[in-house]
């Protein structure tokens, strides 16, 4: 039985940088020497997110500042494989942006992310099911307490979370405006443009450092002209940085976020 999001909880309720060609892709070199660190965070949770109970024990929330009951928010889920320190996830909504997304986080990958063959077998399957189902009582739960735009719901990850956002992405394309996945592998799945009349018109940001041991440039350049050829609209970037989240990147995708997504919808 496919799942389905219940349509009143996931319907709308209302440095310099110089460009190049990659293919069809846009392939943009950010940064000279870009090692800002991530901010420290003393008090990670507002009132609003400490009154907030998950119904998930592995889900952190990230309540904006100065929240507006009237105005729909983005979201922004984070799938934090990479992101080690438990206040990572804060840091980089922080770094982003305090006051223009409500974010969750969910402090577990699947195991689908770190296999090397290309069989999406039944241990897959179930594992990324699994996920959903969790994705979706949250979603579900998170909505009817806080005014969340549902046209506006991104998937965002590092490392290991970045290949879940991607998988999650071409897997449910109707639940989702976008992602951006940053270090991360293209999914090893069967058919991973199976649905793209779905994927047509999605927004997706992917991106490495120049100097990464884990995923090189040329990789995500194969990555974005597969996800290109899906009919997503494809922004590529490589930043002066190793393999790494920094504030300066963050900074950048928010930039993104509000121009490509939130501008869009």
């Amino acid at each position: 039985m496919t799942l389905r999001i219940p349509e009143e909880f996931w319907t709308n309720r209302s440095g310099a940088a110089t460009g190049s060609k990659a293919g069809n892709v846009n392939l943009t070199l950010v940064g000279s020497a870009d090692r800002n660190q991530l901010p420290s965070v003393a008090n990670p949770t507002t009132p609003a997110a400490k009154d907030w109970q998950s119904p998930l024990p592995a889900a952190d929330l990230f309540v904006p500042a100065n929240y507006e009951a009237n105005y729909p928010y983005p979201l922004i889920v984070w799938l934090n494989g990479g992101l080690n320190r438990p206040e990572a996830f804060h840091e980089c909504m922080q770094s982003m942006s305090p006051q223009n997304y409500f974010g969750i986080s969910f402090r577990r990958t699947s195991p689908v992310c770190e296999q090397t063959s290309s069989d999406d077998g039944d241990h897959s399957s179930v594992a990324i099911a699994e996920i959903e189902s969790e994705l979706y009582q949250t979603v579900c739960q998170l909505r009817r307490e806080f005014h969340i735009h549902s046209e506006r719901i991104v998937l965002a990850g590092f490392d290991r979370g970045a290949t879940l956002a991607l998988w999650l992405m071409l897997r449910r394309p109707e639940w989702f405006a976008g992602a951006f996945a940053l270090g991360g592998h293209f999914p090893k799945m069967k058919l991973p443009l199976a649905r793209f009349r779905d994927l047509r018109g999605k927004q997706v940001l992917i991106a490495t450092g120049s100097r990464s041991r884990q995923v090189s440039v040329e990789e995500t350049i194969r990555s974005g002209r597969l996800l290109h050829a899906a009919g997503m609209n494809v922004s590529s970037r490589v930043y002066q940085t190793g393999h790494e989240v920094t504030a300066s990147m963050l900074t950048d995708i928010n930039c993104w976020l509000m121009q490509e997504l939130c501008g869009s919808v």
